[in-house]
Order: structure tokens, then sequence, then C-alpha cells
């Protein structure tokens, strides 16, 4: 199984949150506001009669969200660096251990603490 850092993990989550959120406000007002594509004429249903239907916005929220904490649990975890001469801000996986500015060709630091290691008085 492939290592995963807490703020990854937690950034996945966040995000699987947000727009499993996102899904289910959209499909509750769209059975408020009767509006389907597949109909020409809206049919708007009263807020009580859609929240019968309950059960099925929790199911397909669960769903959501574990198909897009998944999804975003895959992508590899990035991690932002500098270059010490131009001072380019580049984004990079975490498991590429020597990466250099396109640029200048000179190694990539964390940008991490790096103006407090590099302090200009």
């Amino acid at each position: 199984m492939i290592q995963r850092s807490r703020k990854h993990i937690k950034s996945s989550a966040a995000s699987a949150m947000l727009w499993t959120i996102v899904g289910v406000a959209g499909a509750i007002i769209t059975e408020v506001s009767g509006y389907h594509k597949s109909k020409p004429q809206p049919t708007p249903k009263p807020f009580s009669e859609v929240m019968q239907s309950w059960p099925v916005f929790i199911t397909l929220g669960l769903l959501a969200f574990i198909v897009i904490f998944l999804f975003k649990l895959r992508e590899k975890e990035q991690i932002n660096k500098i270059c010490p001469k131009c001072e380019t801000v580049s984004s990079i996986s975490v498991e590429i251990d020597n990466a250099k500015c396109v640029t200048c060709k000179v190694p990539l630091e964390d940008l991490e603490g790096y103006y407090e290691r590099h302090s200009q008085t």
C-alpha cells in the first residue's frame, strides 16, 4: 500500500466532502425547482416531498464521497520547492528527491522554511 501523509488524507477528505455537499445540494435544488432536461415543463415539488426521499440523497452522498475520496487519495502528493537562484516556486511530487530548476538547472530546496534559512538582513 502506498503511504500517504496525514495532510494529504485530510485534504482528500475535505475535497470529497465539499464536492459531495455541492452535488447533494444541487440534486435537492433540482428536485425542488422541478427542472429536468428530459421534461420540457418544470414540475416543482414542495421541499417536504423532496425530503421524504432522504435515503436516496444519503446513499448518493455516501457513494459520491467514497468515489471522490479514493480518486483524490490516488493522486500523487505534491510539495512546493523553490529555486534558490531565481526564486521560482514549483510543485513537485514528493517522490522526486533531486529536482532541479527548469531555468537555472540548480537543485531545488523546500519552500517551507526557505526564507528563514535564507534571511536577508
